[in-house]
């Protein structure tokens, strides 16, 4: 194992290290290497924060295989005594061959994935994630050195007026700093670029009104100005290149420069996907341009990988806002690519969803401010008005893309969302999952478990046994009502139009609930371990009554006589009452 690290501080100025994010990486030229990439920043004694790349090829991470005399189960087990097992290490490359060779394989099959090999019932500790064990050993060994993380905002912008299609602004800002990209063409339509795009700065960013909070006292909302030109980001350099791939790479590279924890653009999918193909276009690989310049180039590589457009349930597929997505983009680099829109909504899930997910109506009623209007331009909107500024003020249009990104940065320091909660929320997993609760739990029970002397078990690439044909089939779990029951059942309720049918029911419900699983498991302590028996059959009760009954606990208090009558065999009410009549009449009562 070797270790690198860009910055070095002496060992009595360090009050502690704080990890802020990990890439891992599988060497692409053919050998048995890979290299963990750690974000992280050094406290000092003396209170400075330093920003700081470590690079560790070849990491030994911990596996548990069970000891041979307590190989006599077949079902895996959610956790196992430490004393049972024996402990491995070996590196992520290289972990399902030697997973397989410490089961007494002779010959591992190198074609078998980590998964397939986790099906074992004696593996243990293997499908956690080695960047999830470098954050955990971080955080236990830094505890309570933490910082707000540095974030640095990035947009584009493409031409839509005369027919390239192409970016043709690309900028970054990050506190003081503010970065701009102008393809050549589009520069030259701006007289004296630097001197009108400075005097254009001052004269739109220099005087900007932002809500500051409610007094206390009445309730009244607070304004302050703030002067962006001059105060808040003095330092702005433009860059002119002669095709968007080069203004792409200049701009990205001075990303790095800036050591930002985050790199956020609001809405990604639409800034990605054209950046990777304006690399392309060039012959610029996108290795060179998203990973590092440290970072060795066999250990370089990028992928884009984009949030599914529709969920899929065990009843159906269910069409996702752009902002339920969750894209990522995997390179090696000192900062996460995350995309505020989608970040913004997820930490806001159970409050609801917002009118819209614009940035111009979220920074509306978050900050009181719009992105960047111009009176000229005041009648067009979307793409009228964006062909209007390209066409007629090229110099203000830049600034409007400025804007962009320092308005985003705005919005953080009053919800801190990049700046705190998302770390604060992952804990030791990656970003890439962090719209799942279930693997980030999955994550944190990992060292729950440690603490009590045990190791967690693995689950492999099926997690079903031969038991559970004996329970009710997951499938056409979820009960939706057949098009015609629906038919022509909604309301007559506008009282101006008494027999218009509309589309709002009553006696409706909706069970399928997000995140209903790990809550439910968490709420009734659902375990291997908790569960003595499972039942999987009632004698003289039908499948569907048990179908219906399942759904039906979710209303207990409404559904609780059918439950007692369908599943308890208990009288109906009509059978009590009559029974009591006849009591009734013979006196008995």
């Amino acid at each position: 194992m070797s270790v690198t690290s860009l910055v070095k501080v002496p060992k009595e100025q360090i009050k502690g290290v704080e990890c802020k994010h990990v890439c891992y990486q599988a060497a692409n030229d053919g050998s048995a290497n890979d290299l963990l990439l750690i974000k992280e920043v050094i406290h000092t004694k003396d209170g400075a924060l330093i920003p700081n790349l470590r690079m560790i090829e070849n990491f030994q991470r911990p596996f548990y295989i069970t000891k041979k005399p307590y190989q006599n189960h077949k079902d895996k087990k959610e956790h196992e005594e430490l004393e049972k097992l024996d402990c491995f290490f070996s590196t992520e490359v290289e972990l399902a061959k030697n997973i397989q060779l410490r089961l007494g394989y002779r010959f591992p099959n190198p074609k078998s994935r980590l998964s397939e090999v986790c099906k074992n019932p004696y593996v243990y500790n293997a499908d956690i994630r080695t960047p999830t064990i470098i954050k955990h050993l971080y955080a236990k060994n830094n505890p309570n050195i933490v910082s707000r993380n540095k974030v640095a905002v990035l947009d584009t912008e493409r031409d839509v007026t005369f027919g390239t299609n192409d970016t043709i602004l690309c900028t970054v800002t990050c506190q003081d700093k503010v970065y701009v990209g102008i393809v050549k063409w589009y520069a030259d339509r701006i007289p004296n670029l630097v001197d009108t795009l400075r005097k254009k700065y001052e004269e739109y960013l220099s005087s900007v009104t932002i809500k500051d909070g409610k007094d206390k006292t009445t309730g009244e909302t607070k304004y302050r100005t703030i002067d962006i030109a001059h105060d808040r980001a003095p330092n702005i350099e433009f860059i002119v290149k002669e095709t968007p791939g080069q203004i792409i790479k200049a701009i990205v590279l001075k990303a790095h420069e800036l050591r930002p924890d985050f790199l956020a653009i609001w809405n990604m999918n639409y800034d990605i996907p054209e950046m990777l193909k304006a690399l392309k276009k060039d012959g610029i690989p996108p290795e060179d341009v998203f990973c590092d310049p440290c970072v060795p180039e066999q250990y370089r590589n990028v992928w884009y990988k984009e949030g599914k457009a529709q969920r899929e349930t065990n009843s159906k597929k269910i069409s996702q806002h752009p902002a339920d997505l969750w894209h990522v983009l995997y390179c090696q680099a000192g900062f996460y690519v995350i995309d505020a829109m989608c970040l913004f909504k997820k930490i806001r899930t159970a409050k609801g969803n917002e009118p819209d997910y614009n940035l111009d109506g979220v920074l509306g009623r978050h900050l009181g401010i719009s992105k960047l209007k111009f009176k000229e331009a005041d009648h067009l909107k979307r793409l009228k008005w964006h062909r209007f500024m390209q066409d007629n003020y090229p110099a203000e249009y830049v600034i409007y893309n400025i804007f962009d990104c320092i308005s985003i940065e705005l919005l953080d320091e009053k919800t801190n969302d990049m700046g705190l909660t998302i770390s604060s929320l992952a804990e030791v997993s990656g970003f890439d999952i962090f719209p799942s609760i279930p693997k980030r739990l999955v994550d944190v029970l990992h060292f729950f478990y440690e603490e009590y002397g045990r190791i967690a078990g693995t689950a492999g690439s099926e997690v079903v046994t031969e038991l559970d044909e004996n329970v009710i089939s997951v499938s056409q779990w979820i009960i939706t009502l057949p098009a015609h029951n629906v038919y022509r059942t909604g309301l007559k309720c506008i009282e101006e139009f008494p027999e218009l049918q509309t589309m709002m029911r009553t006696q409706t419900a909706d069970a399928d609930i997000l995140q209903a699983y790990p809550t439910g498991e968490i709420t009734m302590n659902i375990s291997k371990e908790t569960t003595f028996i499972e039942v999987c059959d009632i004698v003289g009760v039908p499948e569907s009554a048990r179908r219906r009954a399942g759904i039906n606990l979710t209303g207990g208090l409404t559904n609780a006589i059918e439950i007692c009558n369908d599943i308890m065999n208990l009288p109906y009410l009509d059978d009590v009452l009559a029974e009591f009549n006849r009591d009734l009449a013979e006196g008995l009562v």
